[in-house]
């Protein structure tokens, strides 16, 4: 329910807005088994189910996701990150909001979150997206908690920019530029066979 008003003399008027289905994060249950914890485009746990269904749209899934951590989720509740992993959720809220304004979320199957073995936070350590698509090409997003906006604006609209053979295959790589340890630029390209290093460019 979203508000209440009262029309004199003696009517009352109700809207209401379903809670829509963004994304579901990948979780094993007591049995081993896999459940989706499926979150709302407000970050609230909506369901807790065994299989990955939307609730809008029942012949389509939620975009799976993998990689962070998080807490005991509760239905009804705010989902929360392990610590650690709040600025790789917070680049998920935005990523998954982009996608959605383009209306693009049946394109998208799953993201997985990865960090270097030592990642530390610093300049020359490394995150990432990998954002596998219906089609098949895949999205690699270097440190997409760092100009979040920006690297989905690009890696999305070279997305769209594919022709639909190129989409089959192939790989959209967006990350960081370097020069001795100091930000230079944000680029995107699309390498149609070798999959780019999960890293920045230094020069």
């Amino acid at each position: 329910m979203v508000s209440v008003e009262k029309a004199f003399p003696n009517k009352v008027r109700v809207r209401v807005r379903e809670k829509y289905e963004s994304y579901a994060f990948v979780m094993k249950g007591a049995d081993g088994k896999l459940q989706y914890v499926v979150v709302g485009d407000d970050g609230t746990v909506l369901a807790i189910e065994n299989e990955n269904r939307n609730n809008i749209q029942n012949d389509k899934n939620n975009v799976e996701i993998t990689g962070i951590e998080f807490k005991t989720p509760n239905v009804g509740k705010k989902f929360e990150p392990q610590e650690g992993y709040d600025a790789a959720y917070k680049a998920l809220q935005i990523f998954i909001g982009k996608m959605n304004e383009r209306g693009m979320g049946g394109n998208f199957v799953r993201i997985e979150y990865g960090q270097d073995e030592d990642y530390g936070g610093n300049w020359y350590d490394s995150a990432w997206f990998k954002i596998e698509t219906a089609e098949g090409v895949l999205l690699q997003i270097v440190d997409p908690d760092k100009r979040t906006e920006e690297k989905a604006e690009l890696a999305l609209g070279e997305y769209v920019s594919l022709t639909d053979e190129e989409r089959l295959h192939g790989f959209i790589h967006v990350t960081d530029v370097y020069e001795g340890g100091t930000y230079k630029d944000t680029t995107v390209r699309y390498s149609p066979n070798e999959a780019p290093a999960l890293g920045k460019t230094q020069e």
